[in-house]
C-alpha cells in the first residue's frame, strides 16, 4: 500500500497528492515528503475519501476547503491553504460533489455551511 511507503511522523491523514514522474509528493497537517509510488495506487486505494482532480494531482475530500473557478478552469482551496488545479474533463465532477464556489469546513464529511458561521 502507498501510504505505508509515508514517513510515520507525517501521519496518515493526506491533504493532497501530486505525481512527480515515478515519485509522489504527499501533504499532511504535519508536512510534506516525496515517495515512490504511482497515483494511480492513490486513487484505486483511496475509495470515497479521495478524488482524482487532474492528471497529477489527487485531494483529501475532507480537506476540500472552497472550489473556486479561475480565467483557465478551477481550482480546490485545501486546509493547508494549497490551491489544486481542477482539469477542464474532471471540472464537471469536482462541482458536482464540492459545489460551485461553496464553503466547506474540514470535517470527517466536509459539510457546507452558511458563508456567515465562516466568520
Amino acid at each position: 500500500k502507498w501510504s505505508h511507503r509515508l514517513p510515520s511522523e507525517l501521519g496518515d491523514d493526506v491533504i493532497a497528492v501530486a505525481s512527480e514522474l515515478q515519485y509522489l509528493r504527499v501533504w499532511t497537517p504535519r508536512g510534506c515528503a516525496l515517495i515512490l509510488g504511482a497515483l494511480a495506487d492513490v486513487e484505486a486505494e483511496s475509495g470515497p475519501e479521495g478524488l482524482r482532480v487532474h492528471r497529477s494531482w489527487w485531494i483529501g475530500c475532507r480537506h476540500v476547503i472552497s472550489v473556486r473557478r479561475t480565467a483557465t478552469g478551477a481550482v480546490c482551496v485545501m486546509s493547508d491553504g494549497r490551491q489544486v488545479p481542477v482539469s477542464r474533463r474532471r471540472r464537471a465532477e469536482v462541482l458536482a460533489r464540492f459545489g460551485d464556489g461553496a464553503q466547506y469546513v474540514a470535517s470527517r464529511t466536509s459539510e457546507a455551511v452558511p458563508n456567515a458561521d465562516l466568520h
